[in-house]
């Protein structure tokens, strides 16, 4: 479908500026310039990964009883950033990483925030239930 080729061409390009910047990244002693290309990476991550075709399928039990539900990304995308930038990672590679680890959940605002104060623990919030894609 045109949709899922236009995620595959955006993981893509992704992919590329990640491993363009990545030296950047690494030789830098700037660490206000670290924290942009991290920043620009998360946000990229962020604008390119949070279509349906990231969703686990998975809602807390909060979210579902209180309709109350924001994109919860499971595993941190500043730590899914700083993982490819510190990575040897080839782009294909890279793709993959993207695709397996910058899925997200539907989960409260109030958990959301327990997830990024707690490294995102998931035993500290309500139990992720199946939510029917």
């Amino acid at each position: 479908s045109k949709m899922k080729l236009n995620r595959e061409y955006k993981i893509k390009v992704l992919a590329e500026y990640i491993v363009m910047m990545r030296n950047h990244y690494n030789d830098t002693p700037v660490e206000l310039m670290k924290k942009f290309i991290m920043d620009g990476v998360r946000c990229d991550l962020y604008y390119s990964c949070s279509t349906k075709a990231f969703w686990t399928g998975m809602i807390t039990k909060n979210a579902k009883r209180t309709g109350n539900k924001i994109k919860e990304h499971q595993h941190g995308l500043k730590n899914v950033a700083v993982e490819v930038l510190t990575s040897d990672l080839t782009k294909a590679e890279i793709q993959k990483y993207i695709e397996k680890n910058a899925t997200w959940n539907y989960t409260t605002k109030e958990e959301n925030q327990i997830l990024k104060s707690n490294n995102q623990d998931y035993s500290k919030i309500s139990e992720l239930i199946w939510e029917t894609k």
